[in-house]
Order: structure tokens, then C-alpha cells, then sequence
């Protein structure tokens, strides 16, 4: 029997007269510290010798039991520490060059909460820990053992284990030959590591599309409607929510006070300069009419009067139209000052203007409607054409002046088009390029190994902002990479600028 006491470097050694019941050792701790009784309780001895013992409880089926006598009085089996993650295959011997080989059992640590255990890969020499981390050791403070995302044990029979001490070893040949073994595998770690980075990046990416769709389905209510096709969305854009893409949720609000004919831009705004609010100079006339029953409505002054016709473009200034599908395009013509000129009595002034269409190939055909605007409908093959509009005034006393545009119609070969295309995580590092587009699959390719993202990838709002900028960036380059930087520079800020109300 062996007495070891508090503070003491020394024990006594006598013969026990007592006997037991069977073969086996016990260990009797008495008079605790109280100071000590709160942090050596049963539970955290349990998983602590669970830990320390693993692979020597394994391997010899002994039975460890802690039976712990202060009130309530409990009994606990000591059973080998299991690990909670993915065992990495692959990786089960490690041959040592002159010793025995290493037994290795590494698994993919599962996330971690904050204040918990960091996990960590242990070494064992015949099933006992000598080092509870390998990356604290100089040979192997850096990736993959320093990640924190790898739990396991490497058990080495050649440790030479330090004299009168727990833990530690004597970094001699058989270390050196142990260091050098290992290292052959850390390039399989590091690509583990690497392909569950892409899968969790695609995990949480799920939640992120549903957030991305949302605030972009509000952004593209708030930019003028014809300017910006969605990524391969044909006619209306099918995102989800009510009357094509308006967001249900707090963040739902009413555009009041514009004029909706535009897209909710702010051309052409009509408000009361007494009342402020729905209730404007319009609805207040069309009241008075049915008290009179009068069946005909009155002209109603605009707010701003536009000028003589001075140019027009076509919106979106190339379409792209899926092989078999239709697109509507529309032709707005402008005065000198940049101003939107309606046609019809809508406008508020007699000012109709004629819109001439024409295509070039036949690749797709043309249906015109009234109000400036004109259906492309693709054909059977992909191809290029040119759509073409001549506009001039309709009426006598107008300047004869004449305005005409051209857009680039694209028809394309069906592929896989979603209303939000999901981002998919490409690990490029050394490359420059943080996203891009690839229209054969329909998504949006994010370079993961990226410094910027790397920066943003723990944090989910920064995260969520990083890549609705990627998006509103391939965004205006699918609409506007073809215009001058300047133009496409401006066009980005007008995207951002609304973007970030909504994230």
C-alpha cells in the first residue's frame, strides 16, 4: 500500500493486512480540500481518466469504477473517451522507418460552441496519453494539428516518456523518426479539411440564398423595371413571394407616391402639396366626377413637363431569351433634360408618339404592342439579332424630330435556370477573381480560398453582405458589362445603394 499526502514529494510504502474480494487495485482519496471538492467531483475524474486511459482501457477490458462516498453517494464506470466526429479513412497505420509503426485515429472535430474544449489530436505511448495536443509541440504548431477542427489520438510504442513526470517524452531519434512519418499524411488531412470547408460553406450557403432572395426580390421592385434582367429569368421574375417577387415580412413596405408605370423609379412622381399621402389631386377629381356623373375625366397637370423628343433606348439593351421562350422589351424616349416622355393621355399632355420596330434575323420574331413596348419571341435554334426601333412624334406641331435604338438579342440553348441562382464555393486559391459567372450551369461561382472571404466566411452578416455585393456586381455586368466602365461603375453604385437598405 502506497500513502501519498498533500504537498509532499515522497510516499510511504508499507504491507496492507486487509484483503479484497478479487484481483484489481484500489485508489482511496480522503479529506479533500474543500476549496478542492468543487472541481474533483466523479464526473470530471471520469472523463478525465477516460481520456488518459483510452486506449489502455481498450485494449485490456479492464473495468474501472469510481465510487464517490460524499453525499449523494454514486457509482461510475470509466469507459474509453469515444470521439464525437468523422474518422477521417484512409489513415489507420503510419509506417515509422527502424520503429513500430504509428496507430493513428483522427477524426473531423464536429463545431465547437465558444468556452468549450478546443479539439485537439493527443499522443498515447502503449494506450496512455504523454501529450494531450500535438500542436503545441514546435514540430507540429501548424496546419492542420493547430486548426482546432481534427480530435484524435496517435499512439507511438517508441516514446521515450520523461522520468518522474505524467506527461511528456525525451525528443530523441525515435522522436525525429515519428515527426518525419507523420508528416506524410498531412496532406491528406489538409485536403479533408479543405473539401469539408466547401460542404459546410455550401450547409449554411442554404439559409444565406433564402436571406439573398428575399432582399434582392425588394431591390429589383426598387430599380427601374426594364433596365435589369435577372440571371436567365424569362418574362416576370419568378422569385417567391406575392405579385412577382414582392417579399412577404416585416421589410415589406408600401411605395407610396410614385408612379408605377416605370417600375417604382422616381420619374414622373406624382404627391398632393397639401395632402402628402394617397389621397392626391387624382383620386379627389375622380370623387368629384362620379358626384357629377360625368362619364369623361379631366387632364391633370404633371408635376414636371417634358420636352421635345431628343432619344430613346431600348431596355434591356441585350436579351437574353431561352430557345422556344418570349421576352418583353420596351423602348422609352426621353427629352433633352433626361426626362421619361409618355405617350397618350396618361402623360397628361397630348404628346403620342410612333414606335417602328424591326428585326434583323430570323432567329426570333416580333409582336408589337401598343405603349412602346414589343415581345421577341426565340425560335427553334440559338442565334443572334438585332432588334431596331425608329420612334418619332405623332402629332401636328411637334418638332419633326426622329430618335432610334438598337438592342442585341441573344437566343440561347435551354440550361438549368433557377429564380436565385444558389452560389457554389470554388477553391481557387492564388487566383484574383472573388466571383463569377457561369451561364452553363446558372450559378454563381465564389472563390472560397479568396482573402476577402476568408475574412467575412466567420461571420454570418458580413458574410451575407460580401455576397450580395458578388451578386449585384455579376448583376450589372450581366445587364451592363458591355457599356463603358464609367457607365457600369455608375450602374453598380445605383444596385448597392438600394441594396443596402435591404440587407
Amino acid at each position: 500500500m502506497m500513502t501519498l499526502r498533500s504537498g509532499s514529494r515522497t510516499y510511504e510504502r508499507r504491507r496492507f493486512l486487509g484483503g479484497r474480494a478479487g484481483p484489481g487495485v484500489d485508489v482511496t482519496i480522503h479529506e479533500v480540500h474543500r476549496e478542492v471538492q468543487s472541481r474533483l467531483t466523479a464526473e470530471r475524474l471520469q472523463r478525465y481518466l477516460g481520456e488518459e486511459l483510452r486506449e489502455r482501457i481498450r485494449r485490456q477490458g479492464v473495468t474501472i469504477v469510481l465510487e464517490d462516498r460524499l453525499p449523494p453517494s454514486k457509482k461510475l464506470e470509466v469507459r474509453p473517451a469515444v470521439f464525437r466526429g468523422e474518422r477521417i479513412a484512409g489513415i489507420g497505420e503510419i509506417p515509422v522507418a527502424d520503429h513500430p509503426p504509428v496507430r493513428a485515429e483522427i477524426y473531423l472535430a464536429p463545431e465547437t460552441l465558444p468556452g468549450t474544449e478546443r479539439p485537439a489530436v493527443a499522443l498515447y505511448r502503449l494506450g496512455t496519453r504523454v501529450c494531450q495536443d500535438i500542436a503545441g509541440l514546435p514540430e507540429f504548431a501548424r496546419e492542420p494539428w493547430s486548426s482546432g477542427r481534427l480530435e484524435g489520438a496517435l499512439d507511438y510504442a517508441d516514446f521515450r516518456v520523461a522520468p518522474a513526470s505524467r506527461e511528456g517524452f525525451t525528443p530523441d531519434a525515435a522522436y525525429s523518426a515519428f515527426v518525419e512519418a507523420v508528416r506524410v499524411v498531412e496532406p491528406i488531412l489538409l485536403e479533408r479539411l479543405r473539401r469539408e470547408d466547401e460542404s459546410r460553406a455550401e450547409q449554411a450557403g442554404r439559409s444565406l440564398v433564402r436571406e439573398l432572395q428575399s432582399a434582392f426580390a425588394r431591390l429589383l421592385k426598387d430599380l427601374p423595371a426594364g433596365d435589369y434582367e435577372w440571371f436567365g429569368a424569362d418574362g416576370r421574375r419568378p422569385f417567391c413571394g406575392r405579385r412577382g417577387g414582392a417579399a412577404r415580412g416585416p421589410r415589406r413596405r408600401a411605395r407610396r407616391g410614385r408612379d408605377t408605370r416605370w417600375g417604382g423609379g422616381r420619374l414622373g412622381t406624382r404627391r398632393s402639396p397639401t395632402r402628402g399621402r394617397r389621397g392626391d389631386d387624382q383620386s379627389r377629381v375622380r370623387r368629384n366626377i362620379r358626384r357629377r356623373g360625368t362619364g369623361s375625366e379631366p387632364i391633370l397637370q404633371p408635376s414636371l413637363l417634358t420636352g421635345p423628343l431628343e432619344r430613346v433606348v431600348i431596355r434591356p439593351a441585350i436579351a437574353r431569351v431561352a430557345v422556344g421562350r418570349r421576352r418583353r422589351l420596351a423602348a422609352i424616349a426621353f427629352d433633352a433634360s433626361g426626362l421619361v416622355i409618355e405617350s397618350g393621355s396618361a402623360s397628361g399632355i397630348d404628346r403620342d408618339l410612333e414606335y417602328a420596330w424591326t428585326i434583323s434575323a430570323s432567329v426570333a420574331s416580333l409582336i408589337v404592342e401598343p405603349g412602346g413596348r414589343a415581345i421577341v419571341e426565340a425560335g427553334g435554334r440559338p442565334g443572334r439579332a438585332t432588334l431596331a426601333v425608329r420612334v418619332r412624334p405623332a402629332v401636328k406641331g411637334e418638332p419633326m424630330r426622329e430618335a432610334s435604338a438598337e438592342a442585341e438579342i441573344l437566343v440561347e440553348a435551354e440550361a438549368a435556370r433557377r429564380a436565385f441562382p444558389p452560389p457554389v464555393f470554388v477553391h481557387a486559391p492564388g487566383e484574383p477573381w472573388r466571383s463569377r459567372w457561369n451561364g452553363a450551369s446558372g450559378k454563381l461561382e465564389v472563390n472560397s480560398a479568396h482573402s476577402d472571404y476568408q475574412i467575412v466566411r466567420p461571420l454570418p452578416a458580413r458574410r451575407r453582405r460580401y455576397l450580395g455585393r458578388l451578386y449585384a456586381k455579376e448583376l450589372v455586368l450581366h445587364n451592363f458589362g458591355h457599356e463603358p466602365s464609367s457607365a457600369v461603375l455608375e450602374r453598380l453604385l445605383e444596385v448597392l445603394t438600394r441594396l443596402d437598405e435591404h440587407l
